[in-house]
């Protein structure tokens, strides 16, 4: 049944964290003015990659949208890891 999809699950506090952490190393990586982000995990079904990716999408100002994906949990995540992955996209 569909309306289950769109409901909002309890995060437990260390995914909490573990979100917040990697925001917080996005927006260092962007510097001052670095424009919006947004970091949320997702479940991947594709074989080849792992069962949860952390997602981070990057609005900066005069600039299109980007995203990246990280293999693993937010709060597994390290801040080289997200640098890396940012760097990929020329941030």
């Amino acid at each position: 049944m569909a309306l289950g999809l769109f409901r909002r699950r309890e995060r437990d506090p260390e995914e909490r964290a573990g979100l917040a952490r990697v925001e917080a190393w996005a927006r260092a990586a962007l510097g001052e003015g670095g424009g919006d982000i947004l970091v949320r995990q997702i479940v991947c079904p594709d074989p080849g990659c792992t069962d949860i990716q952390t997602i981070v999408l990057i609005t900066p100002p005069g600039r299109k949208s980007a995203a990246v994906s990280l293999n693993g949990e937010a709060r597994a995540l390290t801040e080289i890891d997200v640098r890396a992955a940012l760097a990929t996209l020329g941030f």
